[in-house]
């Protein structure tokens, strides 16, 4: 039987937690034995039902075979090497290229997963050894993230609604977003914009709203303007796609973009930047891709991964087209509606947890064989 010994985050709000949630019960459905040693960090809980802490912690008891390969499920520069194993790592970064530390964590390990094309091609361009980078798609739940669940409640919410989910950090591009839809709708516009935010940063709440007050230019737009930023439990997080109309996220890049892609699973029309990983199952045929000016150089906006950004570039994704794509959707909702169809028919072709899983097992059967 193949197995895994498994390192990575489970319990926090991280992306790479989320995707380790989601992939290792079905590497487990899939036959595939695995020994679980949770990665903590100091970031709140995502709150897990009792359920699922549960099985997570069975897994943590399984006996550990010497023989598995390793899997590091987090950045690159926490990587260990563990001598007398197969060590692979899964990582991803969202500018176009990697740091001299990624660059060197990573051609330590036997191999590197990544989730993209779009990753694979900068982790190579940086200096990883090509032989050592594959492309392991992450997925999506399409029975958690489905149209027609109960929508949450959102107070204030009314109208047309924009939904975005987003940590607080510039990468996200928060500030192209509040410009657009202060600019683009009116008093006569019934319309609202909803920010599900994340703080790992941990900025005093009280100064992250006066930020987000600061990036609006009406008066208008801030009475329609939603900031929710508590943790929606984890069993909820669904029904948040249910509350609205259009996902938004003008994106500067991406490793994966979680958010988009359950999104899209739940039959909404999305918006998102024409850049980055989550091209992997974006085009035009089902979301909205958004144009960028052009590709320009990080800055430094007091967050650690201000180093690892240092010297490489992101999107600057274009405002007007942005107006432009909001105002379409909101004039033109059948059609978007259809889009979003679509883009839940496509991801579920392909890009499920159970399609990633499946590429693990055989790969893991691959590394077994020799």
């Amino acid at each position: 039987m193949l197995g895994l010994t498994y390192y990575g985050h489970i319990h926090d709000i991280t992306g790479y937690a989320e995707s380790n949630r989601n992939l290792i019960p079905k590497l487990v459905a899939a036959g595939v034995q695995i020994k679980l040693y949770p990665i903590g960090i100091d970031l709140p809980d995502v709150g897990l039902p009792a359920e699922q802490r549960e099985f997570f912690h069975r897994l943590t008891l399984t006996p550990e075979n010497p023989g598995w390969p390793v899997l590091q499920s987090m950045i690159a520069p926490a990587f260990q090497r563990f001598p007398g194993r197969y060590n692979i790592g899964l990582t991803m970064i969202e500018t176009t290229g990697l740091h001299r530390s990624w660059v060197e964590a990573c051609n330590r390990m036997d191999e590197i997963w990544v989730p993209s094309e779009f990753n694979r091609k900068t982790f190579i361009e940086s200096g990883v050894q090509a032989d050592k980078v594959r492309v392991m798609p992450f997925g999506v739940d399409g029975e958690r993230f489905r149209p027609g669940l109960e929508p949450l409640e959102i107070p204030e919410r009314a109208g047309y609604t924009f939904l975005s989910n987003f940590d607080w950090r510039p990468r996200k591009g928060f500030e192209f977003l509040l410009e657009a839809f202060s600019s683009e709708f009116t008093e006569k516009d019934d319309v609202c914009l909803v920010l599900k935010v994340s703080n790992t940063a941990k900025i005093e709440p009280s100064r992250l709203r006066r930020q987000y007050l600061s990036k609006i230019q009406h008066g208008p737009a801030r009475r329609r303007t939603i900031l929710w930023d508590h943790v929606i439990p984890y069993a909820d997080m669904p029904r948040f796609y249910s509350s609205g109309d259009c996902f938004v996220l003008p994106t500067r890049g991406e490793g994966w973009n979680l958010p988009a892609i359950e999104a899209m699973a739940s039959g909404l029309p999305v918006i998102c930047t024409a850049w980055s990983a989550h091209l992997e199952y974006m085009d035009h045929s089902n979301s909205l891709l958004l144009n960028m000016e052009r590709l320009e150089k990080t800055t430094p906006a007091g967050f650690w991964t201000d180093h690892v950004y240092q010297g490489f570039y992101w999107a600057k994704p274009s405002v007007k087209h942005l107006r432009f794509l909001m105002r379409w959707v909101y004039e033109h909702r059948e059609e978007a509606k259809l889009l979003g169809a679509k883009a839940r028919q496509d991801v579920l072709a392909k890009f499920t947890w159970e399609h990633s899983a499946l590429r693990i097992k055989e790969r893991l059967a691959q590394i077994a064989a020799g």
